[in-house]
């Protein structure tokens, strides 16, 4: 099946041409609605306007699904997946990035390597018992921080062209929590690679989060040094 337009119009996807995709059947689908639902209602007790954000990406999230259970042949689990399955869950920082924590200390002005780099990308994965892939609509302030003027991207060795962001927020006063919204979503595959460098005019520790999903098999998600080293 291939992938709808409306995905691939704001999907940052690189080069390659759309990737495979599989449906859900119907006991996948409602445990993906049920998944979903869990999700948006989180976050809500945390923005409720960034939860606006990611429900009206419901059914993109979805054929991102669709594309991993094409990749991987496995059924979609919902939140907790069986062997045999994979599962999705909002993006933990070391199956990410390596780290057990978001945050990233700001040295000096400039552009500087905010998820990954040239030299040790963001990436998914094809091996089995560890295979995974991510689907991210925008970035999360945690806290209070230096501004993210500016947003750089490579996907798959294409170089994006700047995303200028400082006015790109929702209309509330900066105070903990603060939502940039991507000008095209990156769907980061199996097999794909990413990284994203920001700009700052300030210097301190910027603790910002993706918006978006991990999708992961069973045998990656049950385990505990998946979460923590």
């Amino acid at each position: 099946m291939a992938v709808p337009e409306s995905f691939l119009a704001i999907t940052r996807a690189g080069k390659g041409g759309a990737p495979p995709s599989e449906p859900l059947d119907a006991e996948e689908s409602e445990a993906f609605n049920e998944a979903f639902n869990y999700y948006v209602n989180l976050l809500r007790l945390v923005d409720r306007d960034v939860a606006v954000e990611l429900e009206a990406q419901r059914g993109n999230y979805m054929v991102a699904a669709e594309i991993f259970k094409a990749r991987t042949k496995l059924g979609f689990g919902g939140i907790e997946p069986a062997t045999g399955q994979f599962g999705m869950m909002p993006i933990p920082p070391r199956p990410f990035k390596g780290s057990n924590t978001w945050d990233t200390t700001i040295t000096s002005a400039g552009w500087v390597d905010l998820w990954g780099s040239s030299s040790s990308p963001i990436t998914g994965s094809v091996t089995d018992g560890e295979r995974r892939a991510f689907y991210i609509q925008g970035i999360l302030y945690l806290t209070t921080g230096p501004e993210i003027k500016a947003l750089r991207l490579w996907i798959n060795g294409h170089e994006y062209t700047v995303q200028w962001v400082e006015e790109g927020t929702l209309p509330k006063p900066f105070t903990t929590l603060r939502y940039l919204k991507f000008d095209k979503n990156i769907w980061i595959d199996v097999n794909g690679r990413m990284y994203l460098r920001a700009l700052f005019h300030k210097t301190g520790t910027i603790v910002a989060k993706p918006v978006g999903m991990m999708y992961a098999e069973y045998d990656y998600l049950r385990q505990e040094t998946t979460f923590y080293t």
